[in-house]
């Protein structure tokens, strides 16, 4: 089986899988507006999924974490590389591919972006958080109005030396062109879908 999911960073996204007549389809948006609660911006996934008993449609709104500026992130993207005190990140539409071997159930993740490369600058007053939250998508999940809120939460830490593997990043800070001083960065390593 082999997912392919597209995230667009500030526009929709499209999610779509194909295996055996199912199919899993979503919107990813990261939400520009402070959220309801006045805890900042968040994403919201609106997933349809169909697992041959008809579709069923779904939203869920990924709460943007306390401890984070109380506004959008200036860039979203994923890990390209490292250099000295920066994180080139990949922007713009991105694909993150999911294969399933079909004998051992082992999956394969593998993340690409169609958008400009963005130099990220790491100061010492940097602060450094990595996503903790842990969610699961769940056909058979219910909720009143057809939206299931997920709380981001996130644990402060620092950055580890070595980054390697699919990598997602948010980060606030100042844009200056084709870089940014980043104030405050999130990661989450994408691990699973």
């Amino acid at each position: 089986m082999k997912r392919t999911i597209v995230i667009g960073s500030g526009v929709l996204v499209l999610m779509l899988v194909l295996a055996g007549g199912a199919y899993f389809g979503a919107r990813m948006l990261h939400t520009p507006e402070p959220a309801a609660s006045g805890d900042g911006s968040g994403r919201m996934m609106q997933i349809v999924s169909d697992t041959g008993n008809g579709p069923i449609p779904m939203s869920v709104n990924f709460t943007q974490a306390p401890e984070l500026p109380e506004r959008s992130a200036e860039i979203a993207g994923i890990f390209i590389r490292r250099q000295d005190n920066s994180i080139i990140v990949g922007t713009g539409n991105i694909m993150i591919g999911v294969g399933v071997n079909e004998e051992t159930g082992e999956r394969t993740i593998d993340l690409n972006a169609d958008g400009p490369e963005i130099e990220i600058v790491l100061t010492h007053d940097t602060v450094i958080y990595k996503e903790t939250t842990e969610w699961t998508f769940d056909a058979n999940a219910k909720s009143e109005n057809g939206e299931i809120v997920v709380p981001q939460t996130v644990t402060r830490t620092e950055l580890p030396e070595t980054l390697e593997g699919n990598i997602e990043f948010q980060i606030w800070g100042e844009k200056r062109g084709d870089r940014v001083i980043a104030e405050v960065l999130v990661y989450r390593e994408v691990t699973d879908w």
